[in-house]
């Protein structure tokens, strides 16, 4: 420290200089002023400190700011990378920052070395007098150096950006799996659409590297609202209902059949309706624009009954099962589990069923026209992951039963009962179902059928052409 002293000591004055001077007092006059230069100086690095000060912390509040409204989104590299690059400079800008006020800290304590010394020539010394009097920074119960808070100030936002850094880097490595293309598949709530939730649950729309969401839509507005919209781009739903949507201009592609409904849909009754004929000037209510009114249309249409000859209900299919067991209605057309209910709990009995009737209700999984123009790919890779789906409750049925249950509100047993009306079309039924040869396969003919029946009831217009809606490219091997 003496050593130290001794050296600003003979750096600072110049040797012999005071016998230069005419007096003493002269010699102390320029001395004073020169005191108060340097006195000036210190203040104005000071000055400059803060400036500095300013300077960065503004410079950080603004990438922190620029930080809070960005937000990395799925797929979103761009936005991600501007995270770690902000963060980076934010760093950098702190790191900086730290050694700036290193460097004024030191060279203040410098100039106060230089203004003590300068003072021991003086009649008084205030800024020593000052210093000692505060404990020379030793004791922080009497004084705090400001300097030791301003030092820690970068280190803060050294860790808020590094902070920032390290969630950006974990958003940007965990985009691996957010940069899959996302399709949400719209269903209803329908025991045949299990491979669907299969396929979910075991990963194999994941392992395709697409991301699948699946929501449940009840009702024909909610559907056609839906695929208009773009709000799903795909339905699983049956065949009649895409004829539908065709014939109000809502077009899509058929890709693949998923089910065909082997007794899981029909028509319950009272025990005093024992023919279709007999529902003559009874309640029959079902839903209109779906299975069950195509259903009826057409066994009515088989047997000679018109629809004017019933008092019809609109009602959804879970209404009106319910208001069967209630006996408010004499008649309903339902699906599983509500035809089983209605049979077990409402007494009444199954007039018809799919079991009977077969090919008229299959379900497909189609697609809206821009997805499968655009990304063609992608659709092979879903329809790819249902028939996995298929392939693996054929092997697993319980394990599959166990995973499909829950998503229907019933326990594995009685999935298992359900299923029994209900068939899985694999990947070699769907070539059959799909042959549009002179042999017609079901999905064509089932697309004439529906045609007929929903331009007979008004519903449309002009007839649809199953190979305007329908495609065999994605179910061969």
């Amino acid at each position: 420290m003496n050593e130290n002293h001794n050296l600003i000591k003979d750096t600072l004055y110049s040797p012999n200089m005071c016998e230069q001077y005419e007096s003493a007092d002269k010699y102390r006059d320029h001395l004073l002023e020169q005191y108060k230069t340097y006195s000036e100086s210190a203040q104005k690095n000071s000055d400059r400190r803060n400036t500095a000060n300013v300077y960065f912390l503004s410079i950080n509040t603004a990438l922190i700011t620029i930080l809070g409204y960005l937000q990395i989104k799925q797929a979103a590299h761009v936005e991600a990378a501007a995270h770690v690059l902000i963060a980076l400079a934010g760093i950098a800008i702190s790191f900086m920052w730290y050694r700036l006020i290193r460097s004024y800290k030191n060279l203040n304590t410098a100039k106060f070395k230089v203004i003590h010394e300068i003072e021991k020539q003086l009649p008084i010394r205030p800024f020593d007098a000052e210093w000692e009097a505060v404990g020379r920074g030793e004791n922080p119960d009497l004084y705090l150096p400001f300097t030791h808070i301003e030092l820690r100030i970068p280190w803060v936002f050294f860790f808020l950006h590094s902070t920032a850094l390290i969630i950006a880097l974990l958003a940007t490595t965990a985009m691996s799996g957010l940069d899959k293309p996302t399709y949400r598949i719209g269903l209803g709530p329908w025991v045949g659409f299990g491979p669907l939730y299969l396929a979910k649950e075991n990963g194999y729309f994941d392992d395709a590297g697409i991301n699948v969401d699946l929501v449940v839509l009840t009702g024909l507005a909610e559907r056609n609202s839906a695929l208009k919209s773009g709000k799903v781009a795909a339905l699983a739903a049956p065949v009649d209902y895409f004829v539908l949507a065709a014939g109000n201009n809502l077009e899509t592609t058929i890709v693949m059949a998923i089910d065909e409904s082997v007794g899981g849909d029909g028509i319950v009754a009272k025990p005093d309706v024992k023919t279709i004929e007999d529902l003559k000037g009874k309640k029959v209510a079902f839903q209109r624009g779906l299975p069950g009114e195509f259903f009826l249309r057409t066994l009515l249409k088989d047997h000679n009954v018109a629809i004017s000859e019933l008092e019809t209900l609109d009602m959804e299919t879970s209404q009106a099962g319910a208001a069967f067991l209630a006996n408010r209605i004499d008649a309903a057309v339902v699906w599983e589990p509500w035809l089983t209910k209605a049979k077990e709990e409402g007494g009444g009995h199954v007039l018809a069923s799919t079991r009977d009737y077969r090919d008229l209700i299959v379900d497909v999984l189609a697609f809206n026209k821009d997805v499968v123009s655009q990304h063609p790919q992608d659709v092979q890779k879903m329809v790819d992951a249902v028939f996995k789906a298929i392939e693996f409750w054929k092997q697993n049925p319980k394990k599959a039963n166990q995973i499909m249950a829950p998503h229907f509100q019933v326990s594995v047993d009685k999935f298992a009962t359900i299923l029994g009306g209900v068939s899985f079309t694999d990947q070699g039924r769907n070539q059959v179902y799909f042959d549009a040869s002179a042999n017609k396969g079901t999905v064509f003919t089932v697309t004439e059928t529906a045609s007929v029946i929903w331009q007979e009831a008004g519903a449309i217009k002009q007839p649809i052409s199953p190979k305007s809606i329908i495609s065999s490219t994605f179910i061969q091997k």
